[in-house]
């Protein structure tokens, strides 16, 4: 739209110097009126758009004392690829010449007048020409699809537009009314009263034939099944994006670090929907794949094909997802010869009266907006990337396709697949990743660029919870920190990270001290402590568990020590039946390392019972012993008496 402001104000100006005598200062709208009816028939099966311009063109410039105001002459700008101009009035032919104005950078078209046209005269004139289909980029027509910019004329204007009603019609830019007549859908502006500033960019479609080309194309994550679908009539864009991509996959998956694991094909279709932005909005995270305009440039492909590992699912902030793809496909594009379509730091500063804060670019924004932000987004990754190195870049997407939080231990080789759902990255979480792996600060250079003024005023408790939180790391040591912790800091909730920070300090000095207690007395320290301890930090759950766990290591302590101590032959006596306490014990200790606290615990009584009825029982069974020996000689005395009064003989009378 902008350029278009910038054209048509080049034309005006050249009408005014179409002047040839000297003559007051005065305003280009005083100077002449030029009304146009401006028609567009668009032929696909032609592939062609012949345009048709009627000028009604006035001389409002009085004449000057004693000289003549004429105009010899009507330059008029054009459309980039228009072809066959010509011109006509009632007469016949007009000489026309068609040039390139190269300070305005636009075609400009200069209709010589049959007489050159004095005041208050106006002559009547028709312009003609084609827009035929691929003379540029942006202009196509084909039975697939029509895409091409209507434009107004003069200082007042109208347009009109004819197509085959088989199509479906977006108009972008100024407003087109739309009916139907017969088989032709007609579009029309009404009166333009500023056609210097008028501009629709039409998109016609309809169901169209698509062919598909495929190509399995080898990767470290797996192999990608590429299909490419391009309309019947474009067979070469088909061609020419599907050796793209095959081409570009695997050194897009070494850039970016992480393994290609894309389930299904990975379907790139052509497009005729037309982006505002230069670059074109990704669709790479769609179920529908890719989809790629047909006169986008190969950069755009390469920026969107990142968007199927850089997607919404993995970060939340839009100016992430672009900054990224523009940034890897530069890394790939030099070596498959491909340019990028601008320099993002020189054109990050010429738009920066559009400006704003990256964190608040969103979807559907103006066209401006959108300019500045694909620039200033890539410009950003660019500068972080010098700043921290590829590596680096390539570990915290790593990071974040895991699942791991900033606040977790970098850790070298790439992580595995995720254990728990992916919190997509904002920018909050971005910049505490960056930093996470590189050990570097970014904090300034996001405030200046892309943190909201909400943001910006935290940075100071940032600053003040995370050095809290480096200095629980170093107590913890290789414990680690506790998931409720890293949460709130993560969420950038530092009121609520800091007395969890406290609490935790002050719950490991207490498990310091369990620890060296339980070293003591030989006892390993369960994995359920450290466990509690990762769940809820020095909440309630880790307390209670420490409070238990130091119950039966005093139990434990108390009974290993009598356990260990000289015993009374009565004792040993009482303890000879049974298992022997330190076996118990074993078994406490055993069951006290694995987690078993229940058993440990019931081990633990067991000794401590048996220990403290030793005495008593060992005494039982000495008396018992006694009893039994007692009965066992009175039964042998008994035996013996009785021995003795067999063998005497019965006794009777003499």
């Amino acid at each position: 739209m902008s350029r278009r402001l910038v054209l048509a104000g080049a034309a005006l100006m050249l009408i005014a110097c179409a002047v040839v005598v000297p003559q007051p200062a005065v305003a280009a709208g005083d100077e002449y009126r030029m009304e146009t009816k401006a028609t567009y028939l668009v032929q696909p099966a032609k592939r062609a758009i012949s345009v048709s311009v009627k000028v009604t063109f006035t001389n409002t410039t009085p004449d000057p004392q004693g000289k003549f105001s004429v105009f010899e002459f009507v330059p008029m700008a054009l459309q980039d690829g228009a072809a066959s101009v010509a011109a006509k009035d009632a007469k016949g032919a007009l000489k026309v010449v068609l040039a390139r104005d190269t300070k305005n950078d636009v075609n400009v078209a200069t209709v010589s007048l049959r007489d050159p046209l004095r005041f208050n005269k106006s002559t009547v004139f028709t312009l003609s020409y084609t827009l035929p289909d691929g003379a540029v980029p942006s202009l196509r027509v084909r039975p697939s699809a029509i895409v091409f910019p209507a434009w107004s004329f003069g200082t007042k204007g109208d347009v009109r537009i004819d197509l085959p009603s088989a199509y479906e019609v977006v108009a972008d830019g100024d407003l087109l009314s739309a009916s139907l007549s017969g088989d032709t859908t007609v579009l029309q502006s009404g009166a333009i009263a500023t056609p210097g500033s008028w501009l629709a960019l039409v998109t016609a479609t309809r169901p169209s034939a698509y062919v598909t080309l495929s190509r399995t194309v080898p990767l470290k994550g797996g192999s990608a099944d590429v299909q490419v679908r391009t309309w019947q009539d474009d067979p070469e864009w088909g061609a020419r994006t599907l050796d793209l991509v095959a081409a570009a996959l695997f050194p897009l998956e070494s850039a970016i670090g992480v393994p290609y694991a894309r389930v299904g094909p990975l379907i790139v279709t052509e497009s005729a929907a037309v982006a505002p932005n230069g670059i074109g909005e990704p669709t790479g995270e769609s179920d529908k794949g890719i989809q790629v305009v047909f006169q986008e440039p190969p950069f755009t492909t390469l920026h969107e094909l990142v968007h199927v590992w850089v997607g919404s699912g993995l970060a939340a902030d839009r100016w992430i997802r672009e900054g990224l793809a523009s940034y890897y496909a530069q890394k790939v594009a030099a070596n498959l010869k491909i340019k990028p379509p601008y320099d993002p730091t020189a054109q990050r500063a010429a738009l920066k009266a559009d400006a704003f804060a990256l964190a608040g670019w969103a979807l559907d924004e103006p066209a401006a907006r959108d300019r500045f932000g694909y620039a200033a987004s890539w410009a950003l990754v660019d500068e972080i990337a010098a700043l921290i190195g590829p590596e680096a870049m390539s570990r915290q997407l790593q990071r974040a396709a895991a699942g791991l939080d900033a606040y977790e231990p970098v850790t070298t080789g790439v992580p595995g697949a995720p254990t728990r759902a992916i919190t997509p990255l904002d920018s909050r979480r971005f910049l505490d990743q960056l930093e996470a792996v590189s050990g570097k600060s970014l904090s300034a250079l996001f405030a200046a660029q892309v943190l909201t003024p909400g943001d910006m005023v935290l940075l100071p408790k940032r600053a003040e919870a995370r050095a809290a939180y480096q200095q629980l790391v170093v107590a913890a040591g290789e414990w680690g920190t506790p998931a409720p912790i890293r949460q709130r800091l993560s969420d950038w909730d530092f009121d609520g990270a800091m007395p969890l920070i406290s609490e935790a300090n002050a719950w490991l000095k207490q498990r310091d001290a369990l620890v060296a207690k339980l070293e003591a007395a030989g006892l390993k320290t369960p994995q359920r402590l450290r466990d509690r301890y990762v769940e809820s930090g020095g909440g309630r759950r880790s307390k209670d568990e420490l409070a238990a766990e130091a119950d039966i290591a005093s139990a434990y302590a108390t009974a290993l020590e009598r356990a260990n101590r000289q015993r009374s032959l009565i004792e040993r006596i009482g303890l000879a039946a049974g298992p022997e306490p330190s076996a118990r014990l074993a078994a406490a200790n055993g069951r006290f390392a694995a987690g078993d606290l229940s058993g440990a615990a019931d081990a633990t009584a067991r000794a401590q019972r048996a220990l403290d009825g030793a005495a008593m029982t060992g005494w039982l069974r000495v008396a018992s012993a006694i009893v039994a020996l007692a009965g066992v000689v009175l039964l042998l005395v008994l035996i013996v008496s009785r021995g003795r009064r067999a063998k005497a003989g019965p006794v009777g009378d003499d």
